[in-house]
C-alpha cells in the first residue's frame, strides 16, 4: 500500500513540476504574429528558369557570392539536380543559373532506397584554402557524400565525389543527412550529431571518418530532434551555426489541426576539441513572416524554414533558408543581439 501512494504522490509531482511541452505552449500562439527583435530582414531569393527552388546554401568564394540549392519539379513532385547561380551583394542573381554536373561517380550499390528517384540532396558549401567543397546527401544511397567543386567556362561539377559508408555506429539502414560541415586547422570536419556533438574527421579515399571529437553535453531542447542546418563558422572565438528541429503542433493558421512544423535554432561550441556546446537559442526563432505566404503541394502537410548557409558580414549574420520546399530566402541578423539571446548551457 506505502508503494502505491509513493508512485501516486511521484506521478503528481511531476506532473506540477514539470514544464509545459511546447505542443501545449504553440498550440494557443500565432507564430505568424512572432517577430525576434535581432531579425531586421528577409529577402526572397528568386533565379530566372527555375520557379520552384530550396534549401540554399551561400557561401562567399573567388570574391563573390555563391548558391547552391535544390530544384524542384512542381509537376512530377520530386527533386532535380543541384542548381547554383552566383549573386551580388544584395543576394539578386547574376547571370545564368548552371546545373550541377557530377563527373566520375562511382556506381554505388544502393542499399537504402533502391527504389527511391531522389538523389543528391540539400547541399552545403564551404570553403577551405580557397579551395570550395560541396557536402551534401545521396537520399537514394543514403550516405553523405563529400567533393571538391570545380569551375569552368561550362559551368560547376563535382570530380570523384566520395561517399562516406564507415564511421562509429553506422547503420546501413538509416539514411544519413545534415551533417554539419566547418574548417578546422585547414580540415573539413563533419559534426555527426549536436546533441550529444559528435564530430568526424573524412579520411579522403578510403570512404571513411574518424571520431574526432565527442561531447556528451546534451542541449535542453522541446521542439524535436535537433538536426544539422547551416556550416559553422568562427565567429568571435566560437563556432556559430543554426540547426533545425521539427514536430507536430496545432497553430492558428492549421485551424487547430495537427502540422508538421520545421524549426530553426542558433548554437555556439568551443573552438577546439571536444568542441562542447555552450549556448543554444531558448526557443525557436521566428520572425513574423516565416510561415506566411503561397501555400504549396508538398509530400505531406509542412510548414518548412529550413537553414542551410551562413554569411558573416562585420555587425551582421545571415542565414539563406529553404521555405515550404519551394522558395530560397535569406534573413538578416544583427549579429550582437543575437549572440546575446543565446543562453548557456
Amino acid at each position: 500500500m506505502n508503494t502505491y501512494f509513493n508512485k501516486i504522490i511521484i506521478l503528481i509531482i511531476f506532473v506540477l513540476y514539470t514544464p509545459l511541452h511546447p505542443y501545449t505552449y504553440y498550440r494557443s500562439i500565432n507564430l505568424n504574429e512572432l517577430n525576434e527583435d535581432f531579425i531586421l530582414e528577409t529577402k526572397r531569393i528568386q533565379v530566372s528558369r527555375y520557379p520552384h527552388i530550396f534549401n540554399p546554401s551561400i557561401v562567399k568564394w573567388k570574391n563573390s557570392l555563391l548558391m547552391a540549392f535544390r530544384i524542384h519539379d512542381n509537376k512530377a513532385i520530386s527533386a532535380k539536380p543541384i542548381g547554383l547561380v552566383w549573386l551580388d551583394e544584395n543576394f539578386n542573381a547574376k547571370g545564368h543559373p548552371y546545373l550541377l554536373k557530377i563527373r566520375n561517380q562511382k556506381k554505388y550499390t544502393s542499399f537504402v532506397n533502391k527504389r527511391s528517384p531522389l538523389r543528391e540532396q540539400d547541399p552545403r558549401l564551404i570553403v577551405i584554402n580557397n579551395r570550395l567543397y560541396m557536402v551534401y546527401s545521396n537520399f537514394q544511397i543514403g550516405r553523405v557524400f563529400v567533393a571538391e567543386v570545380h569551375y569552368d567556362e561550362t559551368g560547376f561539377f563535382l570530380d570523384n565525389p566520395e561517399g562516406l559508408f564507415h564511421f562509429d555506429n553506422a547503420n546501413k539502414h538509416r539514411i544519413e543527412k545534415n551533417w554539419v560541415p566547418f574548417e578546422y586547422h585547414n580540415n573539413l570536419l563533419l559534426a555527426y550529431s549536436i546533441s550529444p556533438h559528435t564530430v568526424l574527421l573524412p579520411q579522403p579515399g578510403t570512404e571513411s571518418c574518424i571520431t574526432y571529437a565527442h561531447s556528451l553535453k546534451q542541449i535542453p531542447w522541446s521542439w524535436g530532434e535537433i538536426r544539422g542546418g547551416t556550416p559553422a563558422i568562427l565567429i568571435d572565438g566560437k563556432y556559430l551555426s543554426f540547426f533545425h528541429s521539427s514536430m507536430d503542433i496545432t497553430n492558428t493558421r492549421s485551424k487547430h489541426k495537427k502540422i508538421r512544423y520545421y524549426f530553426m535554432g542558433a548554437y555556439l561550441f568551443e573552438p577546439n576539441p571536444p568542441f562542447n556546446i555552450t549556448h543554444v537559442s531558448p526557443n525557436p526563432i521566428v520572425y513574423n513572416d516565416f510561415y506566411k505566404g503561397k501555400r504549396y503541394r508538398t509530400w505531406k502537410p509542412l510548414h518548412v524554414i529550413f537553414p542551410a548557409g551562413i554569411i558573416d558580414n562585420k555587425d551582421y549574420i545571415w542565414v539563406s533558408y529553404g521555405k515550404q520546399d519551394h522558395e530560397c530566402w535569406v534573413v538578416k541578423f544583427d549579429k550582437k543581439k543575437l549572440l546575446n539571446s543565446l543562453q548557456p548551457i
